[in-house]
């Protein structure tokens, strides 16, 4: 097992490169079973109490990576299995890393058409099970689909939204939203709620592209609303 997992991290790290701007640490090498990769910084689960709209910065990153994992790579797409706010670290900088992938789906973008199952040209939609922490998906229907809303799923169920893992996140990562940001944005806690619970073909997706815009206008505001939440907080 220790052996498969170094062969799988030493690939995804080889054809996920972080200089060219995949969301993975910097992969020195391997020799044997120790393989070297940079420190890419605290865990998610540290900003947790961080401002609001900082964290807003955070899950905006963390649904471009998703997006970028799935679509961006010419050969294969990629799917998290272990998304937790423990395996993702955020840098100085802000920006996200995927730290922990020894347990990737790799789902091949140019199959010969006489091996593509029959669902191949639809969407694969992830289930939604009602039961608290519980991330479950199948890795033979993934790979059935050319492409599958699983990546967005896990981000927006289980690191944003209140449904997120409570043991680790309770709320989710977009707890506590700010009154005045609800005022003025009524629309984000039923895009949030959709783009983790869509069960329509590309629902999430859809969804997904609306909080990122959603987002995006918060916090290009953010020096406005920032002064008037935190009147003693330098600008983010």
């Amino acid at each position: 097992r220790k052996q498969r997992t170094q062969q799988s991290r030493s690939f995804t790290s080889f054809i996920l490169p972080k200089e060219d701007g995949w969301p993975v640490p910097f992969y020195y090498g391997a020799c044997g079973r120790l393989i070297i990769e940079e420190y890419a910084g605290e865990t998610l689960t540290t900003y947790y109490t961080k401002p609001w709209l900082e964290r807003a910065k955070l899950a905006q990153k963390l649904l471009v990576a998703a997006k970028k994992l799935t679509n961006d790579h010419l050969g294969f797409r990629f799917y998290l299995t272990d998304v937790s706010p423990d395996n993702i670290a955020v840098d100085a900088s802000g920006s996200v890393y995927f730290i922990d992938l020894e347990d990737v789906i790799i789902v091949d973008r140019n199959i010969p058409d006489h091996e593509k199952p029959v669902s191949w040209t639809s969407q694969h939609v992830s289930e939604l099970y009602e039961c608290a922490s519980c991330f479950t998906f199948s890795r033979s229907e993934i790979c059935n689909h050319h492409i599958s809303d699983h990546n967005l799923y896990a981000v927006c169920q289980h690191l944003l939204s209140p449904k997120a893992v409570p043991g680790i996140m309770p709320g989710g990562l977009l707890h506590s939203t700010p009154h005045l940001v609800l005022e003025n944005y009524p629309d984000l806690p039923l895009i949030l709620t959709q783009c983790g619970e869509s069960a329509a073909p590309f629902g999430r997706f859809k969804a997904a592209n609306q909080l990122l815009h959603l987002l995006a206008n918060i916090t290009e505001t953010h020096k406005t609303i920032n002064r008037e939440l935190n009147p003693d907080a330098l600008p983010l």
